[in-house]
């Protein structure tokens, strides 16, 4: 009577139980486990074929690829090219190069293409950067996966592609490994580097703080020094970028702030109301201008055939300054403008240039005698016909001018040196 208790008890149990997760299956090892491995039945001195792990590729992007805006990308292969693991850094140009070595080798048709780079790539911000080296990096692994497939994995071309850098040491797949790269690659960075105005600031935060920072904020760091500059000195900027446009070199604007603050950098202007008089309230003349720090003035040097004092313009009346008109710009031409000191005394002036100087000088003398005659000349025959003028009575019976003697030896040591030297020149 006992064991057919028992026996109803275990039957009501699963009848209660339909899904079996709570019956009590049997404690005997199973054999057809055994049977499943690799190996069973076989002697041990038979080969046994292990199954191989398949060939692999994965790219991932560089941890430095965010903040520094370089194109590229950390390459694994598993089992590909007989090398159980590989990694390394490639740049995207890199796989330019695999491509058109594949393509010349074993035809164009046969590899997939690799995905259009975007032309205005330079011209994206940091964060869009970033979305933009993770889809790429996607693109090429899958690109990388199907060149493995189609069984150019042992090709010249692709082993190239391995040994073109040596194998660096493991490095992190994560773009956001530092703070510094996390703050660069986002957007609100623009807007903390716009608040700075002071240049003690930008160099605290851009060069100060931190080396990576420092090495990854040149970009941001520039357009700043450039808002600032143009921020505070308006007619030098537009100066400085006409200057840049004709000889299409790149400006430095760190280096443009720190010479004009020390009063090295000279811009020839327009400067308007001069002096404040009411013989220049409608016109606008012509000066060199330089900035004083100590005095927080422009300094004004007109061009004029007399000397005149230089002028101290506030900065608060930076508005009377202004470069040449965008309309008449393009008349412009900076190739004739004077020699700078440099260029003058530097090291590659020689002998045979002092000497071309030297003969130019002559060539002026010359002329110049030429000119002191006929006005000679002139006052000569104007006090003849004029009696009643004052250079009549100052004319002698010999016909010589009292006033013009010393102009006359002026002119005879003039002569007696310009024939000397030209004697000797010849």
């Amino acid at each position: 009577m006992g064991v057919q208790e028992s026996r109803l008890r275990v039957e009501d149990r699963q009848a209660a139980d339909p899904d079996g997760k709570w019956c009590v299956g049997d404690l005997t090892p199973k054999t057809e486990a055994a049977k499943q491995c690799p190996g069973f039945g076989i002697d041990a001195e038979s080969p046994v074929e292990v199954p191989q792990k398949a060939m692999s590729a994965r790219v991932f992007v560089h941890s430095l690829a965010s903040g520094s805006f370089r194109d590229e990308f950390v390459v694994q292969f598993n089992n590909v090219a007989d090398v159980g693991f590989w990694q390394g850094v490639r740049s995207r140009c890199d796989f330019d190069r695999l491509y058109e070595d594949l393509g010349s080798e074993h035809g164009g048709t046969m590899i997939q293409p690799l995905p259009n780079r975007k032309a205005d790539y330079f011209r994206m911000q940091p964060l869009v950067w970033s979305v933009y080296m993770h889809e790429s990096g996607t693109f090429l692994e899958n690109w990388l996966n199907a060149v493995i497939q189609a069984g150019f994995g042992r090709t010249g071309s692709f082993k190239r592609f391995l040994s073109n850098q040596p194998i660096r040491q493991p490095v992190s797949i994560h773009g956001w490994d530092s703070v510094s790269h996390m703050i660069f690659a986002l957007p609100m960075m623009d807007d903390v580097v716009d608040f700075l105005e002071e240049p003690l600031d930008i160099v605290r935060l851009c060069e100060l703080s931190s080396n990576t920072i420092f090495q990854n904020g040149k970009l941001f760091c520039a357009k700043q020094w450039e808002r600032m500059y143009a921020e505070r000195w308006p007619a030098f900027h537009e100066a400085q970028c006409h200057m840049s446009e004709v000889t299409r070199m790149e400006t430095d604007w760190k280096s443009m702030y720190r010479h004009t603050c020390s009063g090295h950098y000279e811009a020839l202007l327009e400067v308007y109301d001069r002096e404040k008089k009411l013989g220049f309230a409608m016109s606008c003349m012509l000066a060199k201008v330089t900035w004083d720090a100590n005095t927080n003035c422009f300094i004004a040097g007109y061009v004029s055939a007399s000397q005149v004092l230089p002028e101290r313009i506030p900065y608060h009346e930076g508005y009377r300054l202004r470069f040449c008109r965008p309309s008449v710009r393009d008349e412009l031409k900076p190739e004739l403008m004077p020699p700078q000191v440099s260029e003058v005394y530097g090291y590659r002036a020689t002998w045979t240039t002092a000497r071309e100087s030297h003969v130019i000088l002559l060539n002026r003398l010359e002329e110049y005698l030429v000119w002191v005659q006929k006005h000679l000349l002139f006052k000569k025959r104007f006090c003849m016909t004029c009696p009643s003028s004052k250079w009549a009575r100052a004319w002698s019976c010999n016909g010589r001018c009292s006033r013009a003697a010393h102009s006359a030896g002026g002119l005879a040591l003039l002569s007696q040196f310009c024939g000397t030297s030209t004697a000797r020149k010849r």
